[in-house]
């Protein structure tokens, strides 16, 4: 999991930045999901995910955001950066990333998939527990509108996704492992959505490889336990004085089980002078049972 979730950021950091477009809306994005708190004639944003602003370093000369300034001036770290950094910029910013809702159909692939690609890194988590997978967006509430812009885009773009409702957040959760790969491969993440693959094919390997070790374990058991009663009552037989009453073809099984207190079923019927079929071996033992 840590493996695929530092690959995943590293790819995303470097992501290439493909026109001013595709740069300004993956910058909307990024402001978008900070958190923010209102001031007089200011707005600060932080986020803990110190890889955001190093993204938003190498977008913010790609774009039109160079032209409201250069991002250090804005940019605030913490005394001997300890605590979270933060954006301190004015409100016709905010209104500038706002406008990047207005994405649509008519907005190119390139265009929304770089606004989803920035909600990912400011929102995004990806979770691989023992089984299945998870791919989610939190949205707090005041984040409303930014939430229901994403799963637009996600439906234009044909992921599946699940919306999850909470008090103080909604989640939207892409849970099936195909529609990840699909998602982290539109959204230009190609080597995460390869080991997310390569990740579900061994891990898919794995559990047929444990059904198949489990079937053995439950195939042997059953074997030991049916020749382990087939022991008792052929020992009871020759005790009883039964043995030399029956009939050649039943004598010939009891001793064989004797000499042979391990083997299965269908081995057994192998062993007779006139080999027969594991039914016929069950049939007798059955028939020995009721004597």
């Amino acid at each position: 999991m840590n493996a695929i979730a530092e690959k995943l950021w590293d790819e995303w950091l470097t992501a290439p930045i493909n026109g001013v477009g595709e740069a300004d809306a993956e910058v909307g994005a990024l402001l978008l999901s900070m958190k923010e708190r209102e001031e007089k004639g200011w707005t600060a944003l932080f986020s803990r995910r110190i890889f955001l602003f190093r993204r938003l370093h190498r977008l913010w000369n790609a774009g039109t955001w160079k032209e409201e300034g250069e991002l250090g001036s804005f940019l605030k770290l913490p005394p001997d950066l300890k605590g979270v950094p933060s954006l301190e910029i004015p409100r016709s910013m905010v209104e500038k990333a706002l406008g990047t809702l207005g994405l649509s159909t008519e907005s190119t692939v390139g265009v929304r998939s770089a606004w989803l690609r920035g909600i990912l890194g400011g929102l995004g988590s990806l979770y691989l527990p023992q089984t299945g997978y998870y791919l989610v967006f939190r949205f707090e509430k005041k984040k409303r509108p930014v939430g229901e812009k994403a799963a637009q885009l996600l439906k234009i773009a044909g992921i599946r996704f699940t919306e999850r409702l909470r008090s103080f957040h909604a989640d939207l959760l892409i849970r099936d492992q195909g529609q990840i790969v699909a998602f982290l491969s539109g959204i230009g993440l190609v080597g995460a959505s390869l080991a997310l693959e390569e990740r579900s094919l061994m891990r898919s390997m794995r559990d047929r490889a444990n059904k198949l070790v489990n079937c053995d374990s439950a195939n042997i058991r059953k074997s030991l336990d049916a020749a382990e009663r087939q022991m008792e009552l052929a020992e009871r037989v020759c005790a009883s004085g039964l043995f030399e009453r029956l009939a050649p073809s039943y004598r010939e099984l009891v001793t064989a089980r004797l000499e042979n207190p391990s083997v299965s079923l269908r081995e057994l019927g192998q062993l007779l002078s006139r080999p027969v079929t594991k039914s016929t071996v069950e049939y007798r033992w059955s028939r020995l049972g009721r004597l």
